[in-house]
């Protein structure tokens, strides 16, 4: 067995499963007077700002409906049922209903298109006086009902140029938005420095301070938070088509600025932060968010509380701190959300809310005898077979120190499971190397993935 196949053996890889949730198209107010009752309501409504109902005459009597949610650009559900519309009442009575998800590619192309199912029932209710659709889908488990309004939804999220990026780099749109973006974000929302500190273009200037390492930033932001208005800003952030001009991509409105130092060159694209605001806090009592959650002198097993930063806000956890002398290491977990699982040579740390034979989020901690950079190489390889789009940056664990990190996503059909991103601590032990592993999908990242995440920035290696 060479060397990429025996490191990638021993990484747990479990079957991730994804649901995208089904959810909801502009055009004239609707019109009276027509002897068909459907060409009353033929046009668009909407449902928030990702779902619309596109409305459309069938026949003398009938109607199709087409519903398309699109909470993603990446990710639509669309759903489409006929019937005849009652003149009367305006009801619409449908037995056909067959729902559609589609994933697109970073060329705004459909990947993957897949039935979720077929000859679903319900009705829809066309009401004139205010211009609304009411549209009542019947399960297993009950009726789902969804009001729509006359109009086209304000913010419906497709996949647009491709190119919307290239003036400042050649890294590919989904790239930028799923990967680079969402890590920046969850970061500065959590107030996760380390993570933070590895993404950044040094020397930075923060508060006027000019940082010129990962170590000076790290000691700068101790004890300081995101401002609540510079929080909520990046909140309303949705990463998709972001702000770019000559001098980089703006994050929320001003927060974040990125840039490509290596764009219109020969070397790999890369994403680095060349602006940070929003910092406040004299930085003089607190201390960095998850470095110090465990107390000095804890055995396996102990329990303790400690309140830490969890998307964004200030949140009570109950902490148990873990021991591994067969792995080499020590952290605390969430025992209240995680599960402690020990296996010969690996400790798992299960979400309690997953499915225990399918776990969707969890870390994963192992220990392999190559060393940071060979690990690292054959893991980015590896995992290249899986997923479309994987990067590697050197990073800082507030316990652990420097390491490698990879993040993956966009898993390759058939390959890796549908929606699953994957991150990867390399961490110096030694000889050898601790990988910390991170599972979790697109639509949990921002809540499992922030404390799991924040969990291992208490590991730290156990001498010798």
């Amino acid at each position: 067995m060479n060397m990429k196949k025996k490191l990638l053996a021993i990484v747990t890889v479990f079957a991730l499963a994804l649901s995208l949730a089904a959810c909801g198209n502009g055009a004239d107010a609707p019109e009276e007077g027509r002897q068909n009752p459907v060409m009353n309501f033929v046009g668009v409504y909407h449902s928030g700002d990702s779902t619309e109902a596109s409305v459309e005459a069938d026949g003398m009597e009938g109607a199709k409906i087409t519903v398309t949610c699109a909470e993603s650009p990446w990710f639509h559900t669309q759903t489409v049922m006929t019937g005849a519309v009652d003149a009367d009442t305006g009801e619409l009575a449908f037995s056909d209903a067959v729902r559609t998800e589609y994933t697109y590619g970073s060329d705004g192309n459909v990947t993957e298109e897949k039935n979720v199912y077929e000859n679903g029932a319900g009705r829809a209710v066309f009401s004139i006086e205010d211009n609304t659709m009411t549209l009542t889908e019947t399960f297993d488990t009950g009726d789902a009902e969804t009001v729509f309004e006359w109009g086209a939804a304000p913010d419906m999220k497709t996949v647009t140029d491709p190119d919307h990026y290239a003036p400042v780099t050649a890294m590919d749109k989904f790239t930028v938005e799923t990967v680079v973006a969402f890590t920046v974000r969850t970061a500065y929302l959590e107030q996760d420095w380390s993570t933070l500190s590895g993404m950044i273009r040094y020397p930075i200037t923060v508060n006027g301070t000019e940082l010129a390492d990962a170590d000076a930033f790290l000691g700068y932001m101790v004890g300081r938070t995101v401002a609540e208005s510079d929080r909520e800003a990046m909140m309303e952030e949705d990463l998709f088509d972001m702000a770019v001009n000559g001098e980089g991509i703006m994050m929320g409105s001003g927060q974040i600025w990125l840039n490509d130092p290596n764009y219109m060159t020969d070397e790999e694209p890369v994403l680095q932060i060349i602006a940070i605001s929003g910092i406040e806090g004299s930085g003089e009592d607190g201390t960095a968010d998850g470095g110090d959650t465990a107390a000095a002198g804890l055995r396996d097993g102990d329990r303790f509380e400690a309140t830490v930063i969890l998307e964004g806000m200030e949140e009570t956890v109950q902490y148990e701190h873990a021991v591994s002398e067969a792995v080499g290491f020590e952290m605390d977990f969430d025992f209240e959300r995680f599960g402690r699982q020990t296996e010969d040579g690996r400790e798992l740390f299960l979400s309690l809310y997953d499915g225990q034979g399918t776990p969707t989020n969890y870390v994963e901690v192992l220990r392999v005898d190559f060393d940071v950079p060979t690990t690292a190489a054959l893991l980015t390889e590896g995992l290249q077979e899986e997923y479309e789009t994987v990067a590697q940056e050197s990073c800082t664990l507030a316990a652990a120190g420097e390491c490698q990190r990879l993040d993956a996503s966009g898993a390759r059909e058939g390959a890796a499971p549908e929606g699953s991103l994957v991150t990867i601590y390399v961490i110096p032990a030694g000889e050898g190397s601790i990988l910390a592993t991170v599972r979790c999908t697109y639509e949990t990242a921002e809540g499992f993935g922030a404390r799991m995440n924040s969990m291992l920035n208490t590991l730290s290696v156990l001498a010798g």
